[in-house]
C-alpha cells in the first residue's frame, strides 16, 4: 500500500484512487454518505473500510491530521486541503525543478546511465 508522507501527495492520490476504486468505495470517499444512508449498515461498513484504508496509507504525522475525521470523505477532504498543490505552489515547484535542471551536471564518479536516470526523474517531476 502507498504511504503518504506529505511530500508525495500527487503520486499517492493516483494510487489511492485506484485502490479505492478496486474496493468499490471511491464514491463513498469522494461523495460521502447521505443522512438517509447512515442507517444502512452496508454503506456504513464501506465508509469504515475506506477510512481504515486511508488510516493505513499515511505516516504517523499525516495520520494525526485525519485521526478525528468521522467519515472517509472528511478525512479525504482534510488531506486534499493539506497537500494538494494549488496553482501558485505548482508554479513555484516548477521554477525550482527548472533551476535544478539548469544546474544538472554529471559527476566524475557517475555513469552515463545513472546520470540519465537522475535527469529523467527530474524531467518527470516537471
Amino acid at each position: 500500500l502507498p504511504v503518504l508522507d506529505g511530500k508525495n501527495y500527487d503520486q499517492w492520490v493516483v494510487r489511492m484512487e485506484a485502490i479505492l476504486d478496486f474496493h468499490e468505495i471511491i464514491g463513498i470517499v469522494k461523495e460521502g454518505i447521505s443522512q438517509k444512508e447512515k442507517d444502512d449498515a452496508t454503506i456504513m461498513k464501506k465508509d469504515f473500510k475506506a477510512k481504515c484504508l486511508l488510516h493505513q496509507c499515511v505516516d504517523l504525522v499525516v495520520f494525526e491530521k485525519i485521526a478525528k475525521a468521522s467519515t472517509a470523505k472528511e478525512a479525504w477532504k482534510i488531506l486534499q486541503k493539506a497537500f494538494r498543490n494549488t496553482r501558485k505552489t505548482k508554479k513555484v515547484k516548477l521554477q525550482s525543478l527548472r533551476r535544478q535542471y539548469e544546474l544538472l551536471s554529471m559527476s566524475d564518479q557517475e555513469t552515463v546511465v545513472d546520470y540519465f536516470n537522475r535527469m529523467q526523474l527530474l524531467v518527470n517531476s516537471m
